[in-house]
C-alpha cells in the first residue's frame, strides 16, 4: 500500500467520502520520504519574517491585560509595585508600536532587536511579579504562556532553548522563598513542566511547517492541491505536537501525584487518570511512528479527553491549595489548546477553546466559587491567556496556510510556463 492509499484509508472518513462528488477525489497527497530542505537558511528567514507578527500580537496583549488588571480596584498597600508595572507597561507599548510601525511598512528588523524585545517581555513579567513579592502565589505568572509560545513559533530552536531555560532560571530566583516547602516545590515543577511543553510544542511545529514548506516548493509535490487535501496534511504532519502535550501531562501528573502522596487514596485517583492518558497516548504516538496516524475524529476525542480529565484534576485533585481556583494544575490546559490550535482550522479550534474555557469557569464556580476580587481578577487573567494561546495558535496556522498556498501558486505557475514551453516547441 502506498502512501497515498494510507492517507484516503486512514483520512477519508474523517474529512468525508464525498471527495467524487466535489470533484477532488484525484486530488491526493503523498507524503514524501524524505524532508526536502535544500535552503533551510532561506526557509528559516522566512519563519522569521513572517511570524514576528504573533510576537508584535503576544506582546500587545500583555500590555493591554496588564493595564486592564493592574487598574482593576487597585489596593493601596500596592501603589509603589503599581507604579512600576504601569512605568513598564508604557514603555512596552512604546517600544512594539516602533516594531509594529516597522512590520506595516516592510522594513526589516534585525533578529538581535527582536530577540531582546522578547527578552524585555519576559524580564517585564519577571520584575512585576518581584515587585509584588507574592511569589509562586502571584498570578502574573500566566502571561509567561503566550509570550512563550510566540517565540517558539518563531525563533531558532537554539534560541527558543536559551529563552526557556533563562525564563526558568529567572522565575525560580523570583518564585521560590528561601525555605521553599515540598508543596512549593510541586507547583513549580508543574508550572515547569507545563511552559518546557508550550515551547516543545512550538519549536516542534514551526520545525515541522519548515519542512512542509520546503516541499510545497519542491518538485516532489503534486501540481496542485485542495482544501481538503490540505487538511488531510495538517492532520497528518501536526498532531504530533498534541501527542508531546499530552505526554508532558502525563509525566506532571505522575511525578507530583507520587511526591505529593501521604497515603494509598492519593496515589489512587491521579495514577488512574494517568495510567488512562498513558494508554490512549502510547496507541497514538505508535501509529504516528510507524506512519499511521489516526483520523480526525479520534483526535477531537482524544484532545476533548485532556480537557476533561485536567477538569477534573482541577475540581478534585488540589494539591493541597483547594479546588476550583485555587488549583495549581490548570497550567496543562495552556499547551493542550496550542497543540489544538496548531493542527485544526479556526472554526474547529474556537469551538474547542470555547468548550474548554467554559468548562474550566463551570469548575471554578462549582469548586471555590469567585469569594472576592482578587479571585475575579485571577480567573480573568487565565481566560485571557489561555484565549490568547489558542488565539496566537490558530493565527500562526492561517500564516502558515497562507504561506504554502502562495509557494504552491508559484510553483503552479512555473509549471504552467514549462508546459507553454514545451509545447510551443
Amino acid at each position: 500500500m502506498t502512501s497515498n492509499d494510507r492517507m484516503r484509508t486512514v483520512y477519508g472518513n474523517a474529512y468525508g467520502d464525498q471527495d467524487e462528488e466535489r470533484g477532488i477525489r484525484d486530488a491526493s497527497y503523498d507524503p514524501p520520504t524524505e524532508a526536502v530542505d535544500r535552503e533551510p537558511q532561506k526557509e528559516a528567514s522566512k519563519d522569521f519574517s513572517s511570524g514576528q507578527i504573533v510576537i508584535l500580537i503576544a506582546r500587545w496583549l500583555l500590555i493591554g491585560a496588564g493595564f486592564l488588571i493592574t487598574l482593576w480596584s487597585p489596593e493601596e498597600k500596592y501603589l509603589d509595585p503599581i507604579k512600576i508595572t504601569l512605568i513598564f507597561l508604557f514603555g512596552l507599548a512604546v517600544a512594539n508600536f516602533y516594531l509594529h510601525a516597522q512590520l506595516l511598512m516592510k522594513r526589516p528588523v534585525r533578529a538581535l532587536i527582536v530577540y531582546a524585545a522578547s527578552a524585555v517581555d519576559i524580564a517585564v513579567v519577571t520584575i512585576i511579579i518581584a515587585a509584588f513579592g507574592s511569589g509562586l502565589n502571584d498570578p502574573l505568572f500566566v502571561f509567561y504562556y503566550p509570550a512563550l509560545l510566540a517565540l517558539a513559533l518563531v525563533f531558532p530552536l537554539a534560541v527558543t532553548c536559551s529563552f526557556t531555560v533563562g525564563l526558568m532560571l529567572v522565575y525560580v530566583l523570583v518564585g521560590l522563598s528561601l525555605r521553599p516547602d515540598a508543596a512549593e516545590l510541586q507547583v513549580l515543577v508543574a508550572r515547569m513542566i507545563s511552559l518546557v511543553a508550550v515551547a516543545a510544542v512550538g519549536a516542534t511545529y514551526q520545525f515541522i511547517e519548515r519542512r512542509r514548506h520546503a516541499n510545497a516548493s519542491s518538485t516532489h509535490v503534486p501540481a496542485r492541491t485542495t482544501p481538503l487535501v490540505e487538511a488531510r496534511e495538517d492532520l497528518y504532519y501536526g498532531q504530533v505536537v498534541i501527542i508531546i502535550a499530552r505526554w508532558a501531562l502525563i509525566l506532571a501528573g505522575i511525578v507530583v501525584s507520587l511526591w505529593s502522596a501521604k497515603s494509598i487514596a492519593d496515589v489512587s485517583v491521579p495514577v488512574m487518570l494517568m495510567g488512562v492518558l498513558m494508554a490512549m497516548n502510547f496507541y497514538l504516538h505508535g501509529r504516528y511512528l510507524v506512519n499511521q496516524p489516526v483520523n480526525a475524529k479520534m483526535v477531537y476525542l482524544s484532545s476533548f479527553a485532556d480537557i476533561v480529565i485536567v477538569t477534573l484534576i482541577v475540581l478534585f485533585w488540589t494539591q493541597g491549595k483547594g479546588p476550583g481556583i485555587h488549583s495549581p494544575l490548570f497550567v496543562f490546559l495552556y499547551p493542550a489548546l496550542l497543540s489544538f490550535a496548531l493542527v485544526f482550522p479556526p472554526r474547529i479550534t474556537a469551538l474547542f477553546s470555547a468548550v474548554t474555557l467554559l468548562s474550566y469557569v463551570g469548575v471554578v464556580l462549582v469548586g471555590s466559587g469567585m469569594p472576592d476580587v482578587n479571585a475575579q481578577k485571577t480567573l480573568v487573567e487565565r481566560l485571557i491567556t489561555l484565549a490568547a494561546t489558542a488565539g496566537l495558535g490558530t493565527y500562526f496556522w492561517r500564516i502558515q496556510r497562507n504561506r504554502r498556498r502562495v509557494a504552491q501558486t508559484a510553483h503552479d505557475g512555473l509549471l504552467d510556463e514549462v508546459a507553454v514551453f514545451t509545447d510551443g516547441r
